[in-house]
């Protein structure tokens, strides 16, 4: 069954937790791919796979990955949540991807 079917099975059965669960896993699919893509545009010869790190920088790299992407979790999903008590309803799949598209697009401008 795909993620999307999934995630309004279990909005149909109430089931909250799960729900959140998916849709959580769906952004950070989105948002690693994401990163990602804004990797190998922005640094393709520091991250290509010829190149070779010393364990400390990578180890420094992954732990500032994590943050950053908890940070970003935890901002999209604020902001999520400040839209859907806004308009007091909830967002679809597809609104939650774009809301994400653009609060990423935001977040690498900031980062600039």
């Amino acid at each position: 069954m795909s993620k999307s079917k999934d995630i309004f099975k279990a909005l149909i059965q109430e089931d909250v937790l799960t729900a959140k669960k998916l849709i959580n896993e769906a952004l950070l699919e989105k948002l690693g791919s994401s990163l990602e893509q804004k990797l190998v545009n922005f640094a393709p010869s520091v991250f290509s796979e010829g190149n070779q790190q010393n364990t400390q920088e990578s180890t420094d790299y992954d732990e500032d990955l994590e943050e950053i992407s908890e940070y970003f979790e935890s901002e999209l999903n604020s902001l999520i949540e400040e839209i859907e008590m806004e308009t007091g309803t909830k967002l679809t799949e597809d609104e939650i991807k774009d809301t994400a598209d653009n609060f990423f697009e935001l977040f690498i401008k900031e980062q600039e």
